[in-house]
């Protein structure tokens, strides 16, 4: 039990610290593989949160208050988004700031020739944990995340009695095309928290009215409009176009018909792999939407595309 100060018993104060990339694929994991087709609710979440904490530590749940809410992310380049995409962002921006969550976010790196890639910001993340943690603002930190990089700061905050809790998720799927795709937590992470909540589990497979689970998903109406948008669906029509840059796991597609270029994430590659990829290679693709905005789905080559071993042997360049 908590400790009585002055007859009055000690508020637990949570933070709670959000892996941004981790995060954005388990949502659209439960936006667009999950049976129940909806995006995680912040707020339920917190609320759920609250409830975990008071559980572990045998505290009344109004003794248990989220303090702090932080949410680490790199993003990217202005020059890089279209305007869709950048209003998605900054949708998604709004979503944070009404649930009290700070937002961190340092640019990714535009370097020619190679792609673009997070710098730096899990070693923001786990410095702003750490420090909040040493000005005793937190009796407990909870991570969502599932990067072993940041098992030393789970051992700092051991040492100074902070207690952990890992909200975590381990999630194997076939994509619609048929390719395997997973979301995998550090089991050694896991296992030096304080407190492992397997969030695959909580939530589960079945759609059956739980209250509870209920609670940790996002209602919208479905009426037509931009409260609605966007949805994870496609035009059907295909349509021929360009690799236009390529960053980390995703890209940007031109589109020969014009308009924006279209985002595209290495799970939409259809037939090749995306290392394969290079700037200027003819594909298809059929013009859906995900999370940010409008987006190239179904993404396979088209003739003209040559795989990596054929480029470095110089086939098809006349030699």
């Amino acid at each position: 039990m908590q400790p009585m100060l002055g007859g009055a018993r000690q508020l637990t104060r949570i933070g709670v610290f959000y892996d941004g990339g981790y995060f954005s694929q388990v949502n659209n994991y439960y936006a667009f593989e999950h049976p129940r087709r909806s995006r995680l609710h912040l707020g339920g979440l917190h609320d759920f949160i609250r409830d975990q904490v008071g559980a572990a530590e045998d505290v009344p749940r109004s003794y248990c208050q989220v303090v702090d809410l932080h949410w680490f992310r790199g993003r990217l380049p202005v020059s890089e988004l279209s305007s869709a995409q950048l209003e998605a962002d900054r949708i998604w921006d709004d979503v944070l700031t009404s649930f009290g969550i700070v937002t961190h976010y340092l640019p990714v790196s535009t370097r020619p020739g190679l792609p673009l890639r997070e710098k730096g910001i899990d070693v923001w993340f786990a410095l702003e944990a750490l420090e909040l943690a040493l000005m005793n603002r937190f009796d407990v930190v909870v991570l969502i995340t599932g990067d072993g990089d940041y098992l030393p700061l789970v051992r700092k905050l051991n040492a100074r009695g902070v207690r952990g809790m890992l909200l975590s998720w381990n999630l194997s799927w076939t994509s619609s095309y048929g390719e395997p795709r997973v979301i995998r937590t550090s089991e050694a992470l896991a296992r030096d928290v304080t407190y492992r909540i397997p969030m695959e589990e909580v939530i589960g497979d079945d759609l059956d009215g739980d209250p509870f689970k209920e609670s940790l998903f996002v209602h919208r109406p479905r009426v037509s409009g931009p409260s609605d948008a966007p949805q994870p669906e496609m035009t059907g029509e295909a349509e021929t176009g360009r690799i236009a840059n390529l960053l980390d796991s995703y890209g940007f597609v031109s589109r020969d018909r014009g308009g924006d270029n279209l985002f595209f994430h290495a799970t939409e590659l259809v037939g090749l792999r995306f290392r394969e990829l290079q700037i200027g290679d003819p594909v298809s693709f059929v013009a859906g939407f995900n999370d940010r905005g409008p987006c190239a789905r179904q993404v396979q080559a088209l003739s003209g595309w040559l795989p990596e071993d054929e480029r470095s042997a110089g086939v098809g360049e006349g030699v």
